[in-house]
């Protein structure tokens, strides 16, 4: 079997549609790393469980294209996303022939001229590789809008507020990955309930009410459910994809997504 060649990238930032914009020298100050500049995040461990889970189920290469935190701010400068679109574009189409593609998200990013900058460069993204397996781990406080979901295979939440199981969703996300790889298709749906839920009340310890959701969602991941995730989102980010989002991909078909979904 050749070896598998799989993409990681992402942009990341939570926004606050009233603070001020976020500038790409912020993002420089809080990480922008290019190329084999990421290497350095897997010996940090910081994208560890998505290549550790990887190495031990499959021979892959990992071709590292972009990625940006700009932490929480305001929405990002709409000519420095440009900036950084264009150069996951090229970096991409010049990494030479690609199968998979590991997206590393926040979910609730803004640019000053655009509310869905997830949305908008998870398609740019499918645009350039094509029909290939497109897998994307989101915080728990992103805005998942119907374009974030049409663009990839499958998105990922974490289930932790604090966020503490980032490196378990993905490592989900690496065993995900390997199955479409080995030809399984699965099938993601959304379901966007209009509830917006404070800050305060997320978080998910046991006896919180929204810990006692996420351990139902997750008794609900078996059988033909790949995943299912609970994303209450961030309210200050104030676009219209907000509100409570039910994320579900089943390896079944669309329909049994969006029944469990709802």
């Amino acid at each position: 079997m050749p070896r598998s060649r799989i993409a990681i990238l992402g942009i990341g930032i939570e926004c606050h549609r009233s603070a001020p914009p976020t500038t790409l020298d912020d993002v420089r100050t809080f990480g922008l790393w290019r190329g084999d500049e990421i290497h350095s995040l897997l010996e940090l461990g910081d994208v560890y469980g998505f290549c550790a889970q990887m190495t031990r189920l499959r021979d892959w290469e990992p071709v590292p294209i972009l990625i940006a935190d700009g932490s929480a701010g305001g929405p990002l400068q709409h000519e420095d996303y440009l900036s950084l679109l264009a150069e996951i574009e090229e970096r991409l189409v010049t990494a030479g022939p690609i199968d998979a593609v590991y997206i590393d998200a926040h979910g609730a990013g803004m640019t000053t001229l655009l509310d869905d900058l997830d949305g908008h460069y998870f398609q740019r993204v499918r645009d350039v590789v094509g029909a290939i397996p497109i897998v994307a781990t989101l915080d728990l406080h992103g805005n998942v809008s119907d374009a974030m979901v049409a663009a990839v295979d499958s998105l990922i939440a974490m289930r932790t507020n604090p966020h503490l199981d980032l490196p378990s969703r993905r490592d989900e996300a690496a065993r995900m990955l390997h199955l479409l790889l080995e030809g399984a298709t699965i099938h993601c749906a959304l379901v966007r309930l209009p509830l917006m839920t404070p800050q305060v009340t997320q978080l998910t310890t046991p006896g919180e009410p929204l810990g006692e959701l996420m351990a139902l969602a997750e008794a609900r991941i078996k059988g033909h459910v790949a995943n299912a995730s609970l994303l209450p989102g961030f309210a200050f980010s104030d676009t219209d994809h907000n509100g409570f989002a039910v994320v579900v991909s089943s390896w079944k078909s669309q329909g049994a997504a969006l029944s469990m979904a709802r």
